[in-house]
């Protein structure tokens, strides 16, 4: 709970001086679907 917390306002204060930049999204998924389909499964 402390990273969330202190990750929030080290995000916060970065947005306020406009430093850093977005990144896609797509960069934190994965479609697994096709491997699923094939018997393999992600682990627990």
């Amino acid at each position: 709970m402390q990273f969330a917390a202190t990750g929030a306002l080290i995000y916060q204060e970065c947005k306020k001086r406009k430093l850093g930049r977005e990144v896609p999204s797509e960069w934190f998924g994965a479609d697994l679907s096709g491997w699923i389909d094939k018997g393999f499964m992600p682990s627990p």
